[in-house]
């Protein structure tokens, strides 16, 4: 797209940089036929929608490649790689039954990947990979024995027994007959011996997990923010209010090898490749059959090989042909329900190269133009989608992009639908694409490894083990429209939160709030999280709105103190306002900042009783003088104390290089007690120059904690980690998501120290933030948290014991 932008005439980008959205028709009509005549626009489109020029079109002959290369891993015993070899093949493989060489080459891979899984202990995901394969051909009696061998493994002794007797129905040579006919008997004596065969685990679909709900949400238009959403009755804590599946959502570049493209859910071991291009994978058969439409099925009728199978085992077989891998339903015939990959698949360039925004607004437009469909019909058609946009702020640049990509993305859609997509209804998708990058949510998984296995022993961690206290990782997997979520605004202190299970949003009250009043969400910046003039540049480049949510327009500690430097006075704690703090504008007719002075005008500022108690202690002045008040930069804002501010920068940037080094050494391992040394001796000037509340001051705590911890000192490494919570506390709040994070930390480290029973507090305390945010769902997008809790009370237990020991 590069390319296109710097072709583009100066008249016409000009044109463009002046637009309003009532102009669209007219700017999107000029640039598209200059475009008609640019022979680099018709080779871009050729580029995009040109199957044979796709690099996600099938290749049968990469498939037989990564077979091979499959196959000699496997016979060296480097399953791992034979695994990666066989999936790679998979997705390369073409679906369709083909000549009659390659006829068989998907149900073979799907079992040399089941050998190589059972080999690898992952028996379940080999029993998937086996019922994919005899879905697809189930005359195949490799299939099958492999089937009955990884499911005697896990002591499924009845279906395995079946899926033997099936295999030497079906099995030509007397050789091979009698090799299953051995393992069947060893395998029915084994199940003579276990009374019980285990239940098979069932999964659940997150929706029939979903707590039931009162609150009714009624939509709301305010002069300040337009659209939002109020609750009509009170809200308790804790409550959820809304639960809702996406309109569209699209999974973002980076997730692509490693979540399913339609869930978002991580992918298992067995991923199942899209049936038309080599670049989509999902992590069950329902979610290929929801995102492309496929549903596949056995034919029994057409299968002779099944002739002298008895009635029994051909429903039996009937059975595994229609049951979904995963426990779900196979893809229901609703007709609301749209395959939203289905026309960006066939091997075409387009829905891989273009950003997931782009390709996020065609699925947008194809669920309309289904929509329509639906409705002249007799059926309910999908919920109208109804989106606020801000093209008019768009910056120049910004506005091109959205020219250009509207005209590429008609081209890339007329493939699917021809009728529907036309260069007429340019002005629309460009309105379009500008309300997505408004109005979609990223969808947010929570990452982490467990610290529970990491330690198994009272003594915790290893000198080796460094990765303690970088467990929380928060990972953008997808990008999405909601109907009713696209409507609740944005505060900078949210006072209801917004998670994902799997590509479901849900949203829960964090505080109590009365019937009537605004509910809101944070669209990424909080306070805490940055200063005010950060936080507000952040929502004007992204979603092109200029904040005055209460956290923008009251006075609080938090942007306050976050860049704040120290008294001179060691006796004082008030705060000395950098330049950093002073260069933006408070909204609201009590409150401005420019970059020389901050004024108090006639009435002190809207507060609570708490937050003036927090911000009097570093900046009591502030509500001392009601005629006004000016504090030059450099000032205490307790004492009036002068503080030289070139000087302390000097300082903070020398102190700042040995920080740098001992968190450059702890990412490379290379850390030793002098380097340590260093830092801590910098880190005592960051102390006496920097406000106690700074937030680099609570980062560099951090670092230390995993200095420490990777050279096995956990008691330095508690101390400092608490040095770093206490800091948060005060920008954000005892019970911000943030310190349920930072508690997480805190207590695999009393873990790793022994410290049982001051983990299991503040294990307790991180349950208490975490039901807050996520209630009962708490475990489910934390899949850490209960294992943390059982292994500190299992350690506790152990403690006790061991106590009660001693003591006898």
């Amino acid at each position: 797209m590069e390319k296109l932008k710097s072709v583009v005439p100066s008249n016409i980008m000009r044109m463009i940089s002046e637009s309003t959205a009532d102009d669209l028709p007219s700017t999107c009509s000029s640039l598209l036929d200059f475009f008609l005549s640019l022979q680099l626009f018709h080779d871009v489109v050729r580029e995009l929608t040109d199957p044979e020029l796709g690099l996600c079109r099938k290749d049968a002959g990469a498939a037989l490649d990564f077979k091979k290369k499959g196959n000699e891993c496997f016979a060296s015993g480097d399953y791992a790689k034979a695994l990666s070899f066989y999936s790679q093949a998979l997705r390369s493989a073409p679906m369709d039954k083909g000549d009659e060489t390659d006829k068989n080459l998907v149900p073979t891979l799907y079992v040399n990947r089941a050998s190589t899984l059972h080999k690898m202990g992952l028996t379940v995901e080999s029993v998937r990979d086996c019922n994919r394969a005899v879905v697809r051909l189930p005359s195949y009696t490799k299939a099958w024995y492999r089937r009955g061998m990884a499911n005697a493994s896990m002591g499924n002794y009845e279906d395995a027994i079946q899926d033997l007797d099936i295999a030497m129905n079906m099995e030509l040579s007397s050789g091979g007959n009698s090799k299953i006919k051995e393992e069947l008997e060893i395998i029915k004596k084994q199940s003579r011996r276990v009374k019980n065969s285990p239940k098979k685990a069932s999964n659940m679909n997150c929706s029939s997990i979903v707590e039931r709900f009162q609150t009714k949400l009624k939509c709301v238009s305010t002069s300040t923010k337009g659209r939002g959403i109020v609750s009509t009755v009170d809200v308790s804590q804790a409550s959820l209010i809304h639960f809702e599946e996406p309109y569209a959502v699209i999974i973002t570049k980076a997730c692509r090898k490693t979540h399913c493209h339609f869930c978002l859910n991580e992918l298992p071991a067995d991923t199942v490749p899209c049936s038309s291009c080599s670049m989509t994978l999902y992590c069950s058969q329902y979610c290929q059959e929801q995102a492309i439409g496929q549903k596949p099925g056995i034919d029994l009728n057409v299968i002779p090989a099944l002739g002298n199978v008895s009635t029994d085992l051909k429903r039996y077989v009937e059975r595994i042909s229609l049951e979904n891998n995963s426990g779900h339903p196979v893809a229901d015939s609703n007709p609301t329900w749209v395959a939203e990959h289905r026309h960006e698949c066939g091997g075409v360039h387009w829905p891989a190269v273009l950003p997931a925004e782009i390709v996020l607004a065609g699925r947008v437009l194809v669920k309309k133009i289904e929509a329509k469909k639906y409705s002249k019909g007799d059926v309910d058609s999908p919920k109208a989608l109804e989106l606020c946009h801000n093209y008019g702020c768009m910056t120049p640049e910004t506005k091109l992009e959205i020219h250009i990509y509207a005209i590429v993305l008609t081209y890339c859609l007329q493939l699917s639908y021809a009728d529907e997509v036309s260069l007429s209804g340019l002005s629309q998708l460009a309105v379009l694409i500008s309300q997505i990058k408004v109005n979609s949510m990223a969808v947010v998984h929570m990452k982490s490894p467990d610290a529970c296995e990491q330690g198994k022993h009272s003594g915790g961690l290893s000198p080796m083990d460094n990765t303690l206290t970088n467990q929380i990782e928060q990972v953008r997997v997808g990008q999405a429209i909601y109907s009713t979520g696209s409507l609740f605004n944005h505060s900078c202190q949210p006072n209801v939160h917004a998670y994902f299970l799997s590509r479901s949003l849900l949203i829960r009250s964090t505080e109590f709030v009365e019937a009537g009043y605004p509910l809101e969400i944070s669209y990424g910046p909080q306070v805490g999280q940055g200063d005010l003039k950060d936080r507000q540049k952040v929502l004007e480049d992204q979603y092109s709105f200029r904040c005055q949510c209460s956290g923008c327009s009251e006075l609080n500690l938090s942007d306050i103190v976050i860049n704040a430097l120290a008294c001179v006075k060691p006796s004082c704690f008030g705060a000395v306002v950098d330049r950093s703090m002073v260069n933006g504008k408070r909204q609201g007719a009590n409150w401005i900042q420019d970059v020389s002075t901050i004024s108090c005008l006639e009435q002190p500022l809207p507060i609570d009783k708490q937050k003036r108690d927090d911000v009097s202690e570093v900046a009591h002045l502030l509500f001392e003088h009601k005629d006004g008040l000016e504090t030059d930069l450099g000032y205490c804002l307790n004492c009036r104390s002068y503080r030289d501010l070139e000087s302390s920068q000097k300082a903070i940037r020398q102190a700042e290089i040995n920080i740098k080094r001992l968190q450059s050494r702890v990412t490379t391992g290379k850390l030793d007690r002098r380097i340590i040394s260093d830092a801590l001796g910098s880190l005592d000037i960051l102390r006496l120059t920097m406000h106690a509340y700074n937030k680099y001051i609570a980062q560099v705590e951090d670092s230390f904690a995993e200095a420490f911890c990777s050279i096995g000192d956990f008691q330095s490494s508690v101390q400092h980690c608490k040095a770093s919570i206490k800091i948060l506390e005060k920008l954000y709040n005892p019970n911000h998501i943030v310190i349920g994070n930072e508690l997480v930390k805190l207590a695999s480290l009393q873990q790793c120290l022994g410290d049982n029973t001051s983990a299991l507090d503040s294990i307790n305390r991180l349950d208490a933030i975490f039901s807050l945010y996520y209630g009962s769902h708490a475990a489910k997008v934390v899949p850490y948290l209960n294992s943390l809790k059982r292994e500190a009370s299992k350690l506790l237990q152990l403690g006790d014991t061991a106590s009660s020991s001693e003591s006898n």
